[in-house]
């Protein structure tokens, strides 16, 4: 089995990946940049903090609306009717957390929750 070429390099059989590798590195990627992005808008926090000489947390409703206001409306709207009362208590508390902790954490759940694949150790004929 040396020289087939579902061989490694070793000669042992080559091991078949997983059928969620593709799902987890999806959500692998998209957990990164949301941490990544988390991240930038945490040093542009820090950066208006200073210019501005006392702590200043941008919120998720305000960073939503710079991106898409009409997205942020129909959100509220599809909350409201799912559940009426659970817009307002718990929909608009979110939308008031600093927006770096909210997607800084949302990147962070997805990463931890894909685990990379295992390596095996390497064989060594001695």
């Amino acid at each position: 089995m040396v020289g087939s070429p579902r061989a490694d390099r070793n000669g042992a059989p080559e091991r078949r990946e997983s059928k969620y590798a593709v799902i987890r590195f999806v959500f692998r990627a998209i957990g990164l940049v949301l941490f990544a992005a988390g991240f930038i808008v945490l040093v542009s926090d820090g950066v208006e903090s200073l210019a501005a000489d006392e702590i200043a947390l941008t919120p998720l409703a305000e960073s939503w609306s710079v991106f898409g206001a009409a997205s942020l409306d129909g959100a509220r709207d599809r909350i409201a009717g799912l559940s009426p009362g659970l817009e307002d208590p718990v929909f608009e508390t979110v939308l008031s957390w600093p927006t770096f902790a909210v997607v800084g954490g949302l990147g962070l759940v997805l990463i931890l929750l894909t685990p990379r694949r295992r390596r095996r150790a390497a064989r060594f004929s001695g």
